[in-house]
């Protein structure tokens, strides 16, 4: 099972489970990588090493609540 089968295996799944959102974190940087990714259904592609804020933001994204800095605490 690669990295993408488990993404393909939780968008066949009902609506509500089917829908978690997805945030691939990766140190693999084939070029169509994030395009395979987002193709199964994964939400967000990042790269290593993730700053703190890009990793908020993606989850706010994937969440629709805002933005790292709005929710980063200094």
């Amino acid at each position: 099972m690669d990295g993408l089968e488990p993404i393909r295996r939780l968008r066949q799944l009902p609506a509500r489970v089917g829908q978690t959102p997805v945030i691939v974190v990766t140190a693999h940087t084939a070029p169509d990588l994030d395009q395979r990714c987002r193709t199964v259904g994964a939400n967000e592609v990042n790269l290593k090493p993730v700053a703190p804020n890009a990793l908020i933001d993606a989850i706010a994204r994937a969440l629709a609540i805002g933005t790292g800095d709005d929710l980063l605490l200094d």
